[in-house]
Parts: C-alpha cells; sequence; structure tokens
C-alpha cells in the first residue's frame, strides 16, 4: 500500500489524520479535510485572486511530493459557481 487508509483499521484513520495534520498550514485559502478526501476552494474574481489560488494548489502539491503522499488526478476536479460565469456548467 503506496497510501491512504486502511480498511477496517481502528488505528489506521487516526495515524492518518496525524500524517495530514499539517496540510492545512500549507494554504492561505480555505481548505476542508474529511478522511482522504481534501477540497481547496476560494472566490476567484481577478487575476490576483486566479494567482492566489494557483499558488496553494502548488503548495499542496509540494506538500504532497515531501510526505510521499501523492493525490488521485482522476478525482479532482474544478467546481465553477457564479449566474455570469461562463464556465459554470
Amino acid at each position: 500500500m503506496l497510501s491512504g487508509v486502511l480498511q477496517g483499521s481502528v488505528l489506521g484513520p487516526v495515524l492518518f489524520v496525524c500524517y495530514i495534520n499539517d496540510m492545512p498550514a500549507t494554504v492561505l485559502l480555505f481548505i476542508y479535510m474529511y478522511a482522504d478526501d481534501t477540497k481547496i476552494g476560494r472566490e476567484v474574481g481577478t487575476e490576483k485572486d486566479r494567482k492566489i489560488l494557483q499558488a496553494d494548489l502548488n503548495r499542496v502539491e509540494q506538500w504532497s511530493d515531501e510526505w510521499q503522499l501523492k493525490f488521485n488526478s482522476k478525482k479532482c476536479k474544478v467546481l465553477h459557481l457564479g449566474h455570469d460565469n461562463n464556465k459554470a456548467t
């Protein structure tokens, strides 16, 4: 097993939470973590906002490389919200 939470283990989830506990300190934006799911969010209205979001994504990627806990790129999604957002579909 390369990463993740052992299924059926009592101690596995606790150790996993201890292992990933420092990830929120790497980002400036909203981060939500539950079990082995992570969500990062930010309102992006300007180019500066986009750059801040991208910098946080880069920091999370650097964290994952450092701790050898890769994100599953097949499960990564982008959610666009807003009535006048042309990418909100």
